[in-house]
């Protein structure tokens, strides 16, 4: 119970029940102070400047699974070009990979589709992620 001046021994109640809601694990939504959207604000400067520093638009569609190393070299790649793509998680059983069957004909993964060019190995996709989008610029390596 609170003491004369309202706090529970050290504590003040916001911080007690902040504490007992972190032990809890119960989720706690808070608003975000005038200095970090501030820093927001000094980080970037126009609303859509953050959009045009994510990368560069394609119509790439990689069908992977996070477990997978091979996928991983692709997406390293496809990051290190800067390049935007939409990623499809595939289930882990070959049997229920009905999307990726229907882009490349089979069931292993990665899978790259581009525009009419479908790639389904990772040293293939490097490659032609190399030559058709060059080299990332060296300032963002």
């Amino acid at each position: 119970s609170p003491n004369a001046t309202g706090t529970w021994g050290r504590y003040s109640r916001a911080d007690w029940a902040l504490n007992v809601r972190r032990s809890l694990g119960t989720a706690l939504w808070l608003q975000p102070s005038s200095r970090s959207q501030r820093f927001r604000e000094r980080e970037f400067p126009y609303p859509d400047s953050a959009a045009e520093l994510m990368g560069r638009p394609s119509d790439i569609v990689l069908y992977q699974a996070e477990w997978c190393p091979y996928c991983a070299r692709v997406r390293a790649k496809l990051t290190d070009l800067l390049l935007d793509y939409k990623n499809v998680n595939v289930p882990r059983s070959h049997a229920e990979r009905d999307e990726v069957k229907a882009a490349s004909g089979q069931t292993s993964i990665p899978v790259l589709v581009d525009g009419d060019v479908v790639l389904d190995d990772d040293d293939d996709i490097i490659p032609y992620l190399d030559k058709k989008y060059g080299r990332a610029p060296a300032s963002t390596r």
